[in-house]
């Protein structure tokens, strides 16, 4: 129960001459968040962003996410990624 939208940047650096690693930035914003009937996960608790009780809340995101996908050896195909976002909500 969320109004959103995101703007999103994602690019393969293999054309740049690096093989296997990618880049993706973005900002997402959040609007009219209703939480008055959340009752949690499945098990009743809460994990993560808690908009129980929410009525009109609202967030923004901004984020970069940095991946590597091994090209060869005994870990082709492996995939090393890191991320690192600033989340702030109401």
């Amino acid at each position: 129960n969320e109004k959103s939208w995101q703007l999103r940047y994602d690019l393969d650096l293999a054309a740049y001459g690096v093989p296997g690693l990618s880049a993706s930035l973005w900002h997402a914003k959040g609007w009219d968040i209703d939480g008055t009937h959340y009752d949690g996960d499945r098990d009743g608790r809460n994990r993560g962003y808690n908009v129980r009780g929410l009525d009109g809340a609202k967030h923004n995101e901004n984020g970069l996410m940095l991946a590597y996908v091994v090209q060869s050896g005994r870990l082709k195909d492996a995939v090393l990624r890191t991320i690192v976002y600033n989340h702030r909500a109401s």
